[in-house]
């Protein structure tokens, strides 16, 4: 599959495990699965971020919090520089 069509399959994954919290959260964490896994072989990190992110929330309503926090983790890594939150304690 060439790159651009993993990418669009990809969102399309994501916004399926969307849906899916709501219809069937059985299937949410396999459909985002299969986002991430697109968006990496697609090389598109504004796809694999957004994935991750999905993930990370299915993760954590599955009770998988390191799981959640390595996926917040790595799509932390990936934001760009202008993302980043300038909180103050």
């Amino acid at each position: 599959m060439p790159g651009d069509e993993r990418r669009l399959t990809s969102r399309l994954w994501t916004a399926l495990a969307r849906i899916a919290r709501d219809t069937k959260p059985v299937e949410a964490i396999p459909a985002v699965s299969t986002a991430v896994r697109l968006a990496r072989t697609a090389n598109d990190a504004e796809a694999l971020t957004d994935a991750l992110v999905t993930l990370a929330g299915k993760l954590a309503r599955a009770n998988a919090f390191d799981d959640a926090a390595a996926a917040v983790s790595e799509a932390e890594a990936l934001a760009p520089a202008q993302n980043a939150c300038a909180c103050s304690s």
